[in-house]
C-alpha cells in the first residue's frame, strides 16, 4: 500500500504509455560469482530484473536467507535501475525487504542491489524470493505477473579460492551531481510541498541525504522529503553522502524568495529590536540629563 501511495505522486510527472501488447511476466533473478565457496569468505548475490519488453515503474519484494549458513554484512545500491526507495533494501531476522519507484519507467534487464554475505557453516545456502511486485508506466500502476528468483549455494571447505570475492577499495570519490525537485500531489502529504531527490554513486553506494532550508543546520531526510517552509522562499540545501562520506550538495533556489527580514534568523531580529530599545533608551535619559542641567 506504502508503495502504491508514493506511486501516485509520479503520475503527475508524465508517464509513457503502453500500446497492448501480449501480457508477460516480469523476471527477478539472482546473479553471483559462484556456486560453491569456502567457510568464513565473502559472497555477493545480485538481484536483478527482466522486465520482458515492459515499462515497468515500481518493483517491491522480500528475500529470506539461511542465517545459519549466511550473515548479511552489507547491502549496496549503486548502479540500481531504481531511483527512488520507499524502503531502501534491509537485512532483518533473515530477511530482506525492499520497495521501489523508476519514474517514466524501465524497460530491459537490470541491477537493483547486490548483497553481500560472509559464510558461517558447511552446506546447502538456498536464497528464495518470497514476495515480488512489479507495476506496469501505464499511468494507473497496474500489477504485472512476475516470475520470482532462487539461488543455490554450496557452503563447502573443498571450494576453489578464486570464487572468494576480493575486498572492496576505499571509495574517494564523491556522488554525481543530481537535481532535486519540488512538487506536490493531493495524495501524499496532504498537497503540500514536497522535495524529490536521487543522487548516483557508483564507488561504495549512497549512505544517506541530509537537507538545509533556509539558515537552519543540515538534518537527514529520505525522498520525498516534506517541506518544513512551505512558502518556498528560502534556498534548500540537499547533501548526498556515500558510505565513505564523501558528498556532493545540489542547490534548490526559491520560487518566491523571502524579504530581507524574513532571512534573518529570529534571533538576530531580537538583537535588533533589544538594540533599538536600548538607543532609545540612552536618547531620553541623555534628554533628561540636559534638562536637568540647564
Amino acid at each position: 500500500m506504502k508503495l502504491k501511495i508514493q506511486l501516485i505522486l509520479f503520475c503527475s510527472l508524465g508517464f509513457f504509455w503502453l500500446t497492448s501488447s501480449p501480457v508477460m511476466a516480469a523476471q527477478f533473478s539472482f546473479q553471483a560469482p559462484a556456486t560453491e565457496v569456502g567457510l568464513d569468505k565473502i559472497w555477493t548475490a545480485e538481484l536483478r530484473v527482466d522486465t520482458q519488453e515492459q515499462y515497468i515503474n515500481a518493483l517491491q519484494g522480500k528475500i529470506s536467507y539461511p542465517t545459519d549458513k549466511l550473515a548479511v554484512t552489507d547491502i549496496k545500491d549503486n548502479g540500481s535501475i531504481i531511483n527512488f526507495w520507499v524502503e531502501r533494501p534491509r537485512a532483518q531476522a533473515g530477511e530482506i525487504s525492499f520497495s521501489g519507484i523508476i519514474p517514466g519507467g524501465y524497460l530491459g534487464q537490470g541491477p537493483l542491489f547486490t548483497v553481500y554475505f560472509k559464510t558461517r557453516t558447511r552446506g546447502l545456502a538456498t536464497l528464495i524470493q518470497k514476495e515480488g511486485q512489479a507495476l506496469l508506466n501505464d499511468g494507473q500502476g497496474t500489477a504485472t505477473p512476475v516470475e520470482l528468483a532462487s539461488y543455490n549455494l554450496n557452503i563447502s571447505v573443498q571450494a576453489p579460492e578464486q570464487n572468494v570475492i576480493a575486498v572492496e577499495t576505499r571509495d574517494t570519490e564523491a556522488p554525481e551531481k543530481f537535481d532535486p525537485l519540488i512538487t506536490r500531489s493531493q495524495d501524499l502529504a496532504g498537497n503540500k510541498y514536497v522535495l524529490i531527490f536521487y543522487a548516483q554513486d557508483k564507488g561504495s553506494g549512497i549512505d544517506h541525504y541530509e537537507i538545509k532550508e533556509g539558515l537552519w543546520g543540515f538534518k537527514r531526510a529520505t525522498s520525498p522529503y516534506v517541506l518544513a517552509r512551505q512558502k518556498l522562499d528560502h534556498t534548500i540545501l540537499v547533501k548526498a553522502v556515500d558510505r565513505y562520506g564523501n558528498f556532493t550538495i545540489a542547490k534548490v533556489s526559491p520560487v518566491e524568495p523571502a524579504v530581507w527580514y524574513e532571512k534573518l534568523p529570529i534571533f538576530a531580529i531580537i538583537y535588533i529590536i533589544v538594540g533599538v530599545i536600548i538607543l532609545l533608551m540612552i536618547r531620553v535619559l541623555w534628554r533628561k540629563i540636559k534638562t536637568k542641567r540647564k
